[in-house]
């Protein structure tokens, strides 16, 4: 059997590494991608995503920011809920480029979509909506993809902003 010189082992392991890292990234892409469309994902308690983040601020109980790119998810709100509660929100989700929707996850894990919103419905106006809490963790997250373009502000009396 002939031996490999020296150059082709390095030639074939470099090509072997780019290969390996081009399916690993674009593996990574397309489960980032995802998570939009797939609420076990979104209720997972890490957050995870690609952003490029123009600013985000809270204030008592008002939180808003705006993202120059965001594909992901992201918690913005925590609440204890002392036991099953209705809880309103006033809340404004404007998109310029993408998919984003603010979510509701109960301690259960179950997904509740609060608003969505695309360059075709977005919106400038604040809507008001009443939550139904459950007893313990409740959360509200961001999750937008195709690297949407957002601004959002939320307005609500209990709980905590995440930032």
């Amino acid at each position: 059997m002939k031996k490999l010189s020296g150059n082709k082992v390095i030639k074939i392991t470099a090509f072997v590494v780019v290969i390996v890292v081009l399916v690993w990234t674009t593996f990574c892409t397309l489960s980032i991608d995802q998570i939009y469309y797939d609420d076990a994902s979104i209720a997972r308690f890490a957050d995870s995503g690609i952003k490029r983040l123009a600013h985000q601020t809270s204030d008592g109980q008002q939180g808003n920011g705006s993202f120059a790119t965001f594909t992901g998810k992201s918690t913005l709100w925590t609440y204890n809920a002392p036991e099953d509660m209705e809880l309103e929100i006033s809340c404004l989700l404007s998109v310029e480029k993408g998919l984003a929707k603010l979510v509701l996850i109960n301690p259960d894990k179950t997904v509740i979509t609060i608003l969505e919103s695309t360059p075709d419905t977005s919106s400038s106006e604040i809507i008001t909506k009443t939550l139904l809490l459950k007893k313990g963790r409740n959360k509200i997250k961001l999750v937008a993809t195709d690297k949407a373009e957002i601004i959002y502000e939320l307005y609500i009396e209990e709980g905590k902003f995440k930032h």
